[in-house]
């Protein structure tokens, strides 16, 4: 129920703009990193990669920086906020299955999470920043590209399969 409204609301983006805007564009990766482990928890991984991702693409434009830079320390934000901290079903079952008390699994989760968060994402990111460049203009013209592929339609892939 929180994740739908902070999903409806805009709140998801508003507590991303906020960090990015305290961080400042230098640091925008961490507040990506760090909005993403947030967001995760009340808000599915998919819902809030669809609802951040053009942030990560947006600063990767102003900045004119990789946008590996921006989108993986976001990714490794919601995949760590997911998997490691409960009230998502994964660290749950974890806690259910092992017999152990849920505030013990919140508190190593948190911690967990965060130094995950930290390796992959911020400081990952910016090792592949600097052996890939993946600027915002290219990844347009790549989009562009792919619009122009004619797919196969419903009836050719069903008589595939």
């Amino acid at each position: 129920m929180f994740g739908a409204i902070l999903e409806i609301s805009g709140g998801a983006q508003q507590i991303a703009n906020t960090l990015v805007n305290k961080f400042g564009d230098e640091k925008a990766a961490w507040a990506l990193g760090i909005t993403g482990l947030v967001i995760a928890m009340p808000v599915f991984f998919d819902a809030g990669l669809i609802i951040l991702i053009p942030l990560a693409f947006s600063l990767a434009k102003r900045t004119k920086k990789s946008t590996l830079s921006y989108a993986i320390p976001l990714l490794a934000g919601l995949a760590v906020g997911h998997a490691f901290i409960p009230p998502t079903p994964g660290p749950i079952l974890v806690s259910t299955m092992l017999g152990v008390d849920l505030g013990y699994v919140i508190i190593v989760g948190i911690i967990c999470g965060t130094v995950s968060m930290i390796i992959a994402g911020p400081i990952f990111g910016n090792i592949l920043e600097i052996k890939f460049m993946f600027p915002y203009q290219n990844l347009m013209l790549m989009l562009k590209k792919l619009k122009k592929v004619n797919f196969l339609n419903f009836q050719q892939l069903y008589l595939l399969s």
